[in-house]
């Protein structure tokens, strides 16, 4: 397969691991994906509540790459993990932008000067930039 069809490829051979319990169909419409989000027995339900209420960590892609992301099934953009925050939970975009800044100034931001910490990242870590790749303390 070509260089485009790579991120359609990973997808597919995915679901063909997940073996019989594989779904013939999934539903990945937007209105979907908000009623996961609203049930309260969904496992990816707690943290994306989470990126709505405490830190805003989420995962875009840029347009015209090879993201698999950008444009189908819906933009993996700032813009659309905010009308997630909003239609899934009534949380708007100034919420979510007040929750991280009182996250930082709880947690310190990058100034977090905790002793016995032990950052596991690297450079092939795709959330290395919003990890502590260096050391805040002489402890």
């Amino acid at each position: 397969f070509d260089k485009q069809d790579a991120p359609r490829q990973s997808l597919l051979t995915l679901f063909q691991s997940l073996g019989p319990q594989a779904p013939q169909c999934y539903d990945i419409s937007w209105s979907e994906m908000i009623k996961s989000m609203q049930d309260i027995h969904s496992q990816d339900r707690s943290w994306i509540w989470q990126t709505c209420t405490e830190f805003g960590f989420y995962q875009t892609c840029d347009p015209n790459t090879y993201c698999p992301f950008t444009s189908f099934p819906h933009a993996s953009d700032l813009d659309s993990y905010l009308d997630i925050c909003k239609q899934a939970y009534g949380i708007e975009g100034y919420d979510v932008a007040n929750a991280v800044i009182e996250s930082n100034q709880f947690y310190s931001g990058w100034n977090c000067n905790a002793t016995n910490v032990f950052f596991v990242n690297g450079g092939g870590d795709p959330w290395h930039a919003a990890s502590g790749l260096f050391p805040n303390n002489k402890e």
